[in-house]
């Protein structure tokens, strides 16, 4: 199947689908700001135990000294929606483990995992490659995009996220960051966090190269190591011969400190010039190059880049006579996109999060056989809600039928899908209709309309494009935004296909509400041709 339009996949029974959650503090935002409050607690915990005379290990004790728990709330939320500080969180915690932690506090703890840290250091890679982010600012803890002028030539910065001094990344935390790059085949962004971690060495050890047999770090990094796995990624990339013969005859000098330093001088220098002669390789699994360009839009202007926009407040039911709907249009014709402004109210939406959240489990894909996969290339997670679990449910859905004047009843209409994405979260360019190879996904007919509720506003990133389009929709918390799936004709809407960018700050909930051709053909508006 074309990963370009891999499509959500229509559940009837979510639970029976699959038992296996595969959820992680990496694909919920929701779940870091949890493990804030329990990184808390515990050390609160320890700290009583050790003052009481209690015995700990020498890492507990050091990781309990230096942490400060005197943040407040909102700094406790901050921590989870800044990405490098949420790293920092998963790493700090996966080095405890479980049993220690329950031994200490009395109780079960959840702490993160290997590939929590694994996928944490991954969405930093993400996002900086997806937003252009300044690596240097990024390791410093500020969140900064670079562009290039209109006229091409001049490069122009906008601070997304001032300086963090408690935020900062050292030099095992970025070679790390190269090497999972490097095990994603990220080749090309590997060889700059593992350059960045050059210059940081340098820095450290105030000399351009020193070789020194002693470690210059707490994970024993040395100039050589770093520069060594440089040239492996490198050659990777774009085989060099003279790269090749310098790394051999470094290999060879080991035992001569003054040829060794010669060497790491000659290596560097080549190194320096192979890397500015890389060009960042096409995305082929995504088929629009525009994707990226529009997520970065979206951060810049956070609004929809078309001037030619038209609002109005439109009466679409008896039940908006009163109080009618405000509603931007954001693309006319085929497909009709548009916005509509606060058509759903705070406490709904937090009745709303409340709820999903407490059956929330990793999103899936649909995999080529037509089952159901978790992929990299979707970080979130999904609750679904039922109109019959709550009125509140019920009222939202009856509001989407009065908008679109379609019928949303069961089985016309699905069951809300209700997502928070992880860190760095996004979901690849795709369409919601099913396609014709997935016949078991059509009893009730195809997906004629989706109908999303932001349920969150989103600090930067997070916007919906549309890469066919060229349309970015901000996520803007009580909005929607509706879409056609097909066109009237009930053909396939192929410039439907709309992405989710990452989540570059902040935490993303939105609410998903699909309409099915069956049961509305008296409603939809046909076509014997296409648009």
């Amino acid at each position: 199947m074309d990963r370009s339009i891999r499509i959500v996949l229509y559940v009837v029974f979510p639970a029976m689908l699959y038992t296996r959650t595969d959820a992680g503090f990496f694909s919920s935002v929701a779940r870091l700001e949890k493990l804030v409050t329990t990184e808390r607690e515990m050390v609160a915990t320890v700290k009583q135990q050790i003052q009481n005379g209690g015995k700990v290990s020498t890492d507990m004790q050091r990781y309990v000294n230096s942490f400060e728990n005197s943040f407040s709330a909102s700094e406790c939320e901050h921590i989870a929606h800044h990405p490098v500080r949420a790293y920092l969180l998963i790493k700090r915690l996966s080095n405890i483990t479980s049993s220690e932690a329950q031994m200490l506090t009395g109780k079960e703890v959840q702490l993160p995992t290997v590939e929590d840290l694994h996928m944490t250091a991954l969405a930093l890679i993400v996002l900086q490659d997806v937003y252009n982010l300044d690596m240097r600012r990024l390791a410093l803890g500020q969140i900064m995009m670079v562009s290039q002028s209109s006229n091409g030539e001049e490069f122009q910065t906008t601070e997304v996220c001032s300086e963090d001094p408690s935020s900062t990344l050292g030099p095992p935390d970025t070679y790390y960051i190269g090497e999972v790059a490097c095990k994603e085949n990220k080749f090309y962004q590997a060889v700059f966090w593992f350059n960045l971690t050059l210059e940081m060495i340098r820095e450290n050890e105030k000399t351009l190269l020193k070789v020194s047999n002693e470690p210059t770090d707490r994970r024993g990094l040395r100039m050589l190591d770093v520069l060594l796995k440089l040239a492996d990624t490198v050659q990777k990339i774009k085989w060099d011969q003279t790269v090749f013969m310098a790394v051999s005859k470094l290999g060879a000098q080991k035992t001569d400190a003054n040829g060794n330093a010669d060497g790491l001088r000659h290596l560097s220098t080549l190194l320096e010039n192979a890397i500015s002669s890389l060009t960042k390789p096409i995305r082929t699994e995504i088929p629009h190059v525009n994707y990226e360009n529009l997520c970065r839009l979206g951060v810049l202007k956070n609004r929809a880049p078309h001037p030619t926009l038209t609002c109005r407040h439109v009466r679409t039911s008896p039940y908006t006579y009163l109080s009618p709907v405000k509603m931007e249009v954001l693309h006319e014709g085929s497909p009709l996109v548009v916005l509509y402004h606060d058509v759903i109210t705070d406490k709904e939406v937090q009745k709303i999060r409340d709820m999903a959240l407490a059956r929330m489990e990793r999103s899936p894909v649909v995999a080529d056989d037509g089952g159901n996969m978790f992929s990299k290339t979707r970080v979130s997670e999904t609750g679904w809600l039922f109109d019959t679990e709550h009125t509140v449910i019920a009222k939202l859905s009856r509001r989407v039928e009065y908008i679109t004047g379609l019928d949303v009843n069961w089985p016309y209409g699905e069951a809300f899908q209700v997502l928070n994405y992880g860190l760095g979260g996004f979901y690849e360019p795709h369409v919601d209709y099913f396609r014709d190879e997935q016949p078991a996904l059509l009893t009730n007919g195809q997906r004629i309309v989706t109908f999303l509720f932001y349920l969150s506003d989103v600090e930067a990133g997070g916007a919906t494009v549309f890469t066919r389009l060229n349309l970015t929709v901000p996520a803007v918390k009580n909005s929607a935004v509706l879409f056609h799936d097909l066109k009237r004709s009930l053909e396939f809407e192929k410039d439907s296909e709309h992405a989710g960018c990452p989540v570059l700050m902040g935490s993303k909930w939105i609410a998903n509400k699909w309409i099915h051709a069956h049961g509305n053909e008296f409603r939809w508006p046909c076509g014997l041709t296409p648009e």
